[in-house]
């Protein structure tokens, strides 16, 4: 069985202690034989990679793409406005059929 893991909570070069638990979990399952995997793990847009920008600079050192533990992991940008924060940042990231449910509470359950 082939999976696809899409979280925005997922270790990288830049940041590699950043969801350690998703990994940690994924690789489990990997080392079991009983699935591969793919990892898409969006991370905001942030031009500049100078420490004097702080934590957002992190952002611009995370590699498009990169292997780790022998998972292949794909870092596409999105688009996060400084002080609005990750408020703005999950309805982009869901499918157009969801949109809807974005303002649902976190307790309840989205099929896609």
């Amino acid at each position: 069985m082939q999976i696809l893991t899409f979280t925005t909570l997922y270790p990288s070069a830049a940041q590699p202690q950043h969801g350690i638990f998703v990994e940690t979990r994924l690789r489990k399952l990997v080392e079991s034989a009983a699935v591969s995997a793919r990892v898409v793990a969006p991370c905001p847009w942030f031009p500049l990679r100078s420490a004097r920008f702080g934590r957002y600079a992190i952002f611009a050192r995370i590699p498009r793409e990169e292997t780790r533990y022998a998972l292949h992991i794909d870092h596409p940008r999105y688009l996060l406005l400084a002080k609005i924060g990750m408020s703005g940042a999950p309805p982009p990231l869901l499918p157009p059929s969801c949109h809807s449910c974005a303002g649902r509470s976190a307790t309840a359950r989205i099929s896609i």
